[in-house]
């Protein structure tokens, strides 16, 4: 499969029919189905905790941006230890305005250990990076273990006001609006996008904390990285049917509408084996 790279825009496409189709990214569709607050929606925020605080509201904003710049360096340097620096294509001339490449198949990897590997899929236009797979081959069945680094918060459930907890929008309704909700809808499409390529996934997610922080994921215990790094690990369940629904959004988004979709039959799809 032939993969661009937009060097201005900094997004992969491919040609379909001679036209570009950029490629939506696991993260983006998560978020268009979380909540998140807008700019008036902050300062309001912020409003009532200075109030509370006595202080300005300016001062709890910058609170605010200094923490969360300290999460991402944090978290940066975390999976740069664990997963090596983010391996973009690089182009042959510097200006150059698309960059051309033949993208290979998970299923054409031989076994081995994989770090923020880049994957694409033509099927419902996505792209993502694993921070890190590995594939082997158990009985003649080719086999992946994936894995994804967390630094930050983990909370199970976040509520609102009256102590009602936020969902996430269908289809991914059945799971909590949260950082745990979040990162298994993440790694249930790296999973459903592996699984495509015929390989039997197992999902796990690292949390560089002090404490056991979820009671929703079922506990691995505490292992250690290949970077010597202590970590509380989780088994991530596989929500196949739910994230169907969600790529598949995706390639309507692509078409259009329903009639312009390639018809093919359904009972071949992922969620029905």
């Amino acid at each position: 499969m032939t993969v661009y790279f937009d060097n201005q825009e900094k997004r992969y496409f491919l040609l379909v029919n001679k036209s570009r189709v950029y490629l939506s990214s696991i993260s983006e569709l998560i978020a268009q189905h979380t909540f998140s607050m807008s700019p008036a929606m902050r300062y309001k925020a912020a409003e009532k905790h200075a109030k509370k605080r006595k202080i300005t509201t300016e001062q709890v904003l910058q609170e605010w941006e200094e923490t969360y710049n300290s999460a991402v360096d944090h978290g940066n340097t975390v999976h740069i230890a664990e997963a090596g620096t983010i391996k973009e294509i690089s182009p042959p001339v510097a200006t150059a305005p698309v960059i051309e490449y033949t993208y290979t198949r998970l299923r054409d990897l031989p076994d081995g250990t994989y770090r923020e590997l880049r994957v694409f899929c033509d099927k419902y236009y996505i792209s993502c990076r694993l921070d890190y797979i590995n594939i082997y081959t158990e009985d003649g069945v080719r086999k992946a273990t994936i894995r994804d680094y967390k630094t930050g918060v983990l909370r199970d459930k976040r509520t609102n006001d009256v102590g009602d907890p936020y969902r996430m929008k269908t289809p991914l309704h059945r799971l909590p609006d949260s950082e745990t909700g979040k990162a298994i809808a993440q790694l249930s499409s790296y999973g459903y996008l592996c699984t495509l390529e015929g390989l039997e996934c197992t999902l796990e997610l690292w949390h560089k904390s002090a404490t056991i922080d979820s009671e929703i994921l079922p506990y691995i215990g505490p292992k250690m990285s290949e970077a010597q790094e202590m970590y509380h690990t989780y088994k991530v369940p596989f929500l196949i049917k739910d994230i169907f629904f969600l790529l598949n959004r995706n390639k309507l988004r692509v078409y259009g509408n329903k009639k312009q979709v390639p018809q093919r039959n359904t009972s071949t799809e992922v969620w029905y084996r």
